[in-house]
């Protein structure tokens, strides 16, 4: 059966991130690309996944392009918080 890797694009999204992890919890791989949040976002999706990436905000198609090439499954949900 084929396995699915999920992403979200984070920043200072403390307030809503705790729910979209929860809502993918079930994917098998989940990869967060966090542009430097200054509150609890990163340590709370740490809490959910070790891929979880530090990168400047360069543009959503950027990060999108980045984080298709972290993940690891060749199907993949893109979420946001």
């Amino acid at each position: 059966m084929s396995k699915l890797s999920a992403y979200v694009l984070t920043f200072n999204e403390e307030g809503k991130i705790q729910d979209a992890l929860e809502s993918i919890k079930w994917a098998d791989e989940i990869v967060v690309l966090d542009s430097h949040s200054t509150d609890r976002t990163e340590e709370i999706c740490q809490g959910y996944t070790d891929k979880v990436y530090q990168c400047d905000f360069t543009g959503f198609g950027k990060l999108r392009n980045r984080a298709l090439e972290l993940v690891t499954h060749d199907w993949v949900l893109s979420i946001d918080a």
